[in-house]
């Protein structure tokens, strides 16, 4: 998952036309919550069908040390988005602090590759 939704303004605009932007939750109260569904821990009662027998992998998209550190906390893989943010200073920054704060998983990096 990823905090933007990844598309041209009018597209993002229709995305997030149900949300009012004064009380939209932050991305990470957001994350929590769709943690505790895939870990069927959320609203008694409530529990996604078919539940598998185990769990998929998670991974964040992100492209700054706050969402490395994000993932960290979260218990997700981080995917650094290298795609969108290619600066040598920020991958090393945000790979490294996922490692020092993920007990020293590997994050994955996103290119863009033209063939």
């Amino acid at each position: 998952v990823g905090k933007a939704p990844g598309g041209l303004p009018l597209a993002t605009q229709a995305l997030q036309a149900a949300h009012d932007r004064q009380n939209k939750p932050a991305f990470s109260q957001q994350l929590s919550q769709l943690t505790a569904y895939l870990n069927d821990d959320a609203e008694p009662g409530l529990s996604a069908t078919p539940l598998p027998p185990h769990g998929a992998q998670r991974f964040l998209l992100g492209a700054s040390k706050e969402s490395a550190t994000l993932a960290a906390e979260s218990g997700w893989i981080f995917v650094f988005a290298a795609h969108l943010n290619s600066n040598p200073q920020d991958i090393r920054e945000a790979l490294s602090h996922y490692a020092a704060h993920s007990g020293g998983r590997k994050a994955l990096l996103a290119v863009a590759a033209i063939v």
